[in-house]
């Protein structure tokens, strides 16, 4: 199921630091995620989710917003 999400979520999808297959929409404000097929892992060093499989839904206190978003 595709979906967007709002670049102002701070969720997996949105992250830095997440690597989960997602695209910027066009304008470069929300990211379009497949949630059913795009697990990614956690890259941020110090998150407790670190090198774990996550889903693009998740949340934690790291998260720092994808660079490719405005």
């Amino acid at each position: 199921m595709i979906q967007n999400i709002g670049g102002f979520q701070r969720v997996c999808a949105t992250c830095e630091f997440w690597s989960g297959m997602r695209n910027p929409d066009f304008m470069q404000m929300n990211v379009v995620v497949d949630v059913l097929n795009s697990a990614g892992v956690c890259m941020r060093n110090g998150c407790p989710f670190f090198r774990s499989r996550t889903q693009p839904f998740n949340s934690c206190n790291y998260w720092e917003k994808w660079g490719v978003l405005r």
